[in-house]
C-alpha cells in the first residue's frame, strides 16, 4: 500500500474500517447508529478506542521562552515540552491512528476544507494535526510576534518560511 494512504485522515480512513466492528456495551448505541445509517457497503461509520503508553515516562522537559520576549510575556511561567502527555492509566493526549493497510481498492478524496494549525500563545494549537494526502492546510500565526515554521518531513519536501504575526 503506498505511503500516501498512511496519511488519510483518521476520521475518513478508519470509520469506514471498523463500521463492522462489534459493538461493545460501551459504545453500542452510537455503532448501531452509524450501521442503520451506512449499511455495510457504504463510506462511514464510528471508531472509538484509546491509545495508552506502556512502561515509564521521562519527565517533561522545560521549554525556554526566554528566547522572544513576547513568549515569555504570554508565558511568565515554566511551559513543559508535550511531546508525550499520558493521563490516567497511561491514556495518551494527542495521540493519531491510522489505517495503513487493509482498505484494499478503496480511495478517498481529501476534505475540502482545508486542515488549520495555529500559532497561539507561542504554540501550536491543536498539538497534533492529521491531514490527508492532497489537502489543504492553512498555517495561522495568531502571536504578536513573528516564527519560523521548518516542518522536515519524511516523505515530502523540506521547507521553511517567516511567518510575521496576523500572517495566514
Amino acid at each position: 500500500m503506498g505511503t500516501k494512504i498512511k496519511y488519510l485522515l483518521l476520521i475518513a480512513a478508519a470509520a469506514f474500517a471498523f463500521l463492522t466492528a462489534p459493538a461493545s456495551p460501551k459504545n453500542s448505541s452510537a455503532v448501531n447508529a452509524a450501521r442503520a445509517a451506512h449499511p455495510e457497503g457504504s463510506e462511514g461509520g464510528i471508531i472509538s478506542g484509546s491509545a495508552r503508553m506502556a512502561g515509564s515516562q521521562d519527565a517533561a522537559a522545560r521549554i525556554n521562552m526566554a528566547t522572544d520576549p513576547a513568549c515569555l510575556k504570554i508565558h511568565p511561567a515554566p511551559v513543559m515540552n508535550e511531546e508525550v502527555v499520558t493521563g490516567a492509566n497511561g491514556a495518551l493526549k494527542n495521540a493519531i491512528v491510522y489505517i495503513s493497510d487493509g482498505l484494499g481498492s478503496r480511495s478517498f478524496d481529501p476534505p475540502k476544507e482545508p486542515a488549520v494549525f495555529e500559532q497561539k500563545g507561542c504554540a501550536y494549537s491543536p498539538r497534533i494535526l492529521g491531514v490527508q494526502a492532497r489537502q489543504t492546510f492553512e498555517l495561522i500565526n495568531s502571536d504578536p510576534t513573528s516564527h519560523n515554521i521548518h516542518p522536515a518531513p519524511q516523505n515530502n519536501r523540506e521547507w521553511n518560511i517567516f511567518q510575521p504575526p496576523g500572517a495566514y
